[in-house]
């Protein structure tokens, strides 16, 4: 029994010193895996919310009246339609792969963005081990060829935390946020609302903390106030 065990831990002990020597590989293979699996779900057949979103971006009909007859009824914001809508006119309207190929883009753009701004600092495996894990995210993949607003939402959402992330930072440091970092911000979380609610609601989030931030450390606080409130006013308008 002794011996048995011995050799099961040192079976186990081999196994992770193997995944240690050879993290970088396996994460990029699976990386790569992932990549293949959205390649290979562009041919399904439209589900339910794919279908109106294909409704409601026909090219044969005029974007005015897309908007009356349907996307003001609908609960999410039309910005990903309105992008589908000016596709469409370019590519066989009705194909399932010509139709989901926007998305796919968006999909493999959130995980260049995600490789591309991981802060330097946290460290080449960190960053490795990030976008493996979103590369691999099971809705991720799903949902990355998606004829919806996920892909879209989710390769806006990258660049907007990682930028949330180092304006926090800076608030933390007593650090002054430039006008350029309060511009992206405002734009990124301005596409987000009109691209889908959960868009808002990271939106919110990301003001709130910010501005908690700067009340805990005593900043300036007209900036955390203005911009997130003109953000939710262009909002509320579209």
């Amino acid at each position: 029994m002794l011996l048995k065990k011995t050799v099961y831990l040192a079976e186990i002990s081999n196994m992770l010193q193997y995944l240690r020597k050879n993290f970088s590989f396996l994460i990029y293979l699976c990386i790569a895996a992932a990549v293949v699996g959205r390649f290979w779900l562009l041919g399904a057949s439209f589900e339910n919310d794919e279908i109106f979103s294909a409704i409601t971006s026909d090219p044969l009909h005029t974007w005015g009246y897309l908007w009356h007859r349907y996307l003001m009824i609908d609960v999410h914001p039309p910005l990903s339609n309105f992008i589908l809508y000016l596709w469409n006119h370019l590519i066989p309207y009705g194909n399932e792969i010509w139709m989901r190929l926007p998305s796919l883009f968006f999909a493999l753009l959130a995980l260049f963005l995600t490789w591309k701004l991981f802060p330097v600092r946290l460290g080449k495996k960190a960053r490795l081990l990030l976008t493996g894990c979103l590369a691999c995210h099971t809705f991720s993949i799903g949902y990355a060829q998606s004829l919806r607003a996920y892909a879209l939402m989710l390769c806006l959402s990258v660049p907007l935390t990682f930028l949330f992330l180092d304006m926090a930072q800076f608030v933390r440091k007593n650090k002054k946020i430039s006008s350029q970092k309060w511009t992206a911000f405002w734009a990124l979380s301005l596409l987000l609302c009109w691209i889908h609610y959960f868009g808002a609601l990271v939106f919110g989030t990301f003001s709130t903390v910010l501005f908690c931030l700067a009340v805990y450390y005593k900043r300036p606080l007209w900036t955390f106030i203005l911009v997130p409130f003109s953000v939710f006013v262009l909002f509320c308008l579209g």
